[in-house]
């Protein structure tokens, strides 16, 4: 098993400790057998340690929705939405002309903000990319590159959110010791 699938198997077990008794054997029923048990293992851990079910309040986790996926324009928006330094993050393993490619797409309002918060020798790579002439890129591709960002976005948000859940289980730690 990987470590997004354990991280999401541990996040799945915090979700169902939150809910009320009756939902979570409803939704433990609706599951596979071997799932059925390995989330029953963590939530057994998780009693055994004392966790309230308010702690998936207090992380702010929530249960994703139904709803539709976004939209293809939906991506660009949010990546706009987004700052240059979080979208710099997210580009980091692209290639200098691809960055740059991706920075001439658009009119992105974080533009000078993403470059200034790229290493030195990265900012030197992608300027010297961005004053080479190419051709704009193909409205998929745009599309590819914007999905990637926002998966990355999200990839780097779960990752901050188990730093918390990190701190706050040190502390339960601490107090249990």
């Amino acid at each position: 098993m990987s470590v997004r699938e354990k991280l999401a198997e541990r996040r799945a077990a915090l979700l169902l400790h939150g809910l009320p008794p009756m939902q979570r054997r409803s939704v433990l029923a609706k599951l596979d057998t071997a799932e059925s048990e390995r989330l029953q293992q963590l939530l057994n851990e998780l009693a055994r340690l004392g966790f309230s079910p308010d702690l998936t309040r207090q992380l702010g986790l929530t249960f994703p929705t139904d709803s539709p996926p976004p939209s293809p324009r939906g991506a660009q928006q949010r990546v706009r939405a987004m700052s240059g330094t979080d979208v710099a993050r997210c580009l980091e393993p692209c290639a200098p002309a691809t960055v740059a490619q991706f920075l001439k797409s658009d009119d992105w309002p974080w533009k000078q903000v993403a470059l200034d918060s790229m290493s030195e020798l990265r900012r030197v790579d992608v300027s010297r990319q961005l004053g080479v002439q190419s051709a704009p890129l193909a409205p998929a591709v745009l599309q590819g590159l914007c999905e990637r960002v926002c998966a990355e976005a999200a990839a780097l948000a779960d990752s901050s959110e188990l730093n918390g859940l990190r701190q706050v289980l040190r502390r339960v730690m601490k107090w249990i010791r």
